[in-house]
């Protein structure tokens, strides 16, 4: 799991405690609000983020965990879309393509025709 570490601005009312805690992480910006990077938290330091995320007064500090790889929740439609127009050439069925460019409908295999609306 990657761990990233996130402030709630409106929650946050400045008191730097998560600064004196974790200070490889957050940093303070010129109004005494924290300021943390983009980037995953080290594991080493994962146990000291969830310390001081539970140590925060005001609850302003969240661990947001991902998995190591995106999880892809549905296959892309174009390659879909592909792989079923080859399945279904191969068996011979003839089936409606729309032509981008011209907004004409054509069967695969054969000419452009205009198609009744």
């Amino acid at each position: 799991m990657i761990a990233r570490l996130r402030v709630d601005p409106i929650a946050c009312e400045g008191r730097a405690l998560c600064t004196e805690m974790l200070p490889e992480l957050i940093t303070l910006d010129d109004w005494g609000f924290p300021i943390i990077g983009d980037g995953p938290v080290p594991r080493r330091l994962l146990g000291d983020v969830r310390v001081t995320v539970r140590a925060c007064p005001k609850l302003a500090l969240r661990i947001s965990e991902y998995p190591e790889r995106p999880v892809v929740l549905r296959p892309d439609l174009a390659q879909v879309r592909q792989r079923g127009d080859q399945q279904a050439a191969a068996r011979g069925y003839s089936f409606l393509t729309l032509d981008a460019l011209t907004g004409r409908h054509f069967r695969a295999g054969m000419g452009p025709t205009a198609r009744p609306q």
